[in-house]
């Protein structure tokens, strides 16, 4: 701890430690040898004085440091609802920062849940790994009020938010999946899924609703709590809880984003009444905070760039505040917002422990006997063996 802390450079002597355990617990007595602790006012003098004074000393001097150090290595918090410039036209920070930032706070986990797309996942598990801070992929989707294919004006422009996480191969597949069909087939000012997608590739992903543009927030917000519970049901249903191979619940896998920002008018009351509604529906809660750039001060170069984007909405978290906080905090202070709520800290935590996506583990290579010629030929399978072309039948 005194390395860690470097008190040796204060005024505490290098032999305190020396000084205050052996004339604590090896003073003599009358009948030998002390085993316990002296009591004080057996303490001499000169040694009374010198604890009194410079532990008083190292307390003002080194108690914060300690705090901060402290609490950022015990903190269960981890960014997972990250965004990077693959963000277009809506965050600022590169791969590397991202990492470079949570690798200066200590932080062994990270997430990329970029807009819609999944540009940056290569280059962020790259870079995590050569950094040893594990990689979570997901994306931030924008899902359609109807459905993907439905594209009049002035009804399907708008959308909302669902985050979903990879928590093994099989869910970072399905975000492939979802991405590919939200551009082919949704893309409407901006690439959408819809419940059916989100049906069909479930597996293997937790969702999350956020907090400011999530579909159960913004039912709340019109004071529509039929139409909240509604969708609460519906996601309950697809994602049901991540269990074992005896069946035993491991995780849920839907979960409701909540978030600190006191700096915005009127955003602590929308979060109690989504803490509320979350409890009332036995959905758990976890902590979040919507990274856009990295420090507090990249803010106005942040809200230029999004002005650039003709096509933002709400949901790209523009304000006309001059305080709104979307940078990439600390886990101290992580801990500081959220010391109301440990139970959504712990729940971060969790995901981000079972989230285990490995984009370098492979399924077992099939024989051209097992797939088959057809299988061999298929557009669909995407792989051509060579000298098959020409003498395998693909009718």
């Amino acid at each position: 701890l005194c390395s860690k802390l470097n008190c040796f450079d204060s005024l505490i002597p290098r032999n305190f430690l020396f000084i205050l355990l052996s004339k604590m617990t090896k003073a003599p007595t009358a009948t030998g040898p002390a085993i316990g602790p002296r009591p004080t006012s057996s303490i001499p003098t000169r040694y009374f004085i010198f604890i009194n004074t410079d532990i008083h000393f190292y307390i003002k001097q080194y108690t914060i440091n300690f705090s901060l150090w402290y609490t950022s290595i015990m903190s269960n918090f981890t960014h997972l609802h990250t965004h990077s410039h693959y963000s277009l036209l809506t965050a600022l920070p590169k791969i590397d920062d991202l990492v470079k930032q949570a690798k200066k706070y200590s932080m062994k986990s990270l997430a990329i849940t970029d807009n819609g797309n999944l540009y940056g996942a290569i280059e962020f598990y790259k870079t995590c790994q050569k950094a040893e801070i594990k990689p979570i992929i997901g994306v931030d989707f924008y899902v359609a009020v109807r459905s993907r294919k439905d594209m009049q004006a002035g009804i399907d422009n708008r959308r909302t938010r669902l985050v979903m996480l990879a928590l093994n191969n099989k869910g970072y597949k399905n975000l492939i999946k979802l991405v590919t069909d939200s551009h082919l087939e949704g893309f409407y000012y901006k690439p959408r899924i819809d419940k059916e997608l989100i049906q069909k590739y479930q597996e293997g992903i937790i969702a999350i609703s956020p907090s400011f543009s999530g579909e159960i927030v913004q039912a709340l917000k019109s004071r529509n709590q039929d139409k909240a519970i509604e969708i609460a049901n519906y996601y309950k249903q697809i994602f049901t809880p991540h269990t074992n191979e005896n069946g035993e619940k491991i995780i849920d896998r839907f979960f409701i984003e909540i978030t600190k920002h006191p700096e915005i008018d009127g955003h602590e009351e929308n979060m109690q009444n989504l803490i509320a509604f979350a409890k009332e529906q036995n959905i758990p809660i976890m902590a979040a905070h919507d990274v856009y750039y990295l420090a507090p001060e990249d803010r106005f170069a942040r809200e230029t760039l999004v002005r650039v984007n003709s096509h933002s909405d709400n949901s790209e978290k523009i304000s006309d505040s001059d305080e709104d906080d979307f940078s990439f905090i600390s886990p101290e202070r992580a801990t500081e917002l959220f010391k109301d709520l440990p139970e959504a800290l712990d729940n971060t935590a969790k995901i981000a422990d079972l989230c285990d996506a490995d984009r370098h583990r492979r399924s077992p290579r099939r024989s051209r006997q097992e797939l088959g010629a057809s299988a061999a030929c298929s557009p669909a399978n995407g792989r051509i063996w060579r000298g098959e072309i020409g003498r395998a039948s693909c009718r």
